[in-house]
């Protein structure tokens, strides 16, 4: 999958999505991040990091490590796959 947007809600970054936002904009300059005061995740958000990847897809996990294994995976993946 081609990753060109993460978005963030902004009351999830307690939640550890800070880190992941940080994250992609040392190590992947070319995904365009965006912070949202909400964005209609409100039961996953208050429970565990998340981010909506490429307006569509949803990715959360447990923690903050295993969200950022997550978008690393989806991001390195081959364009064809």
């Amino acid at each position: 999958m081609i990753v060109t947007k993460c978005d963030f809600c902004i009351g999830n970054a307690d939640n550890g999505s800070d880190r992941i936002r940080t994250f992609l904009e040392e190590n992947y300059p070319n995904i365009q991040l965006r912070n949202w005061s909400c964005l209609g995740n409100c039961s996953g958000c208050i429970r565990r990091p998340f981010v909506i990847v490429n307006d569509a897809k949803i990715l959360q996990a447990s923690t903050p490590g295993e969200l950022q294994e997550q978008l690393v995976k989806l991001v390195e993946e081959p364009a064809d796959a």
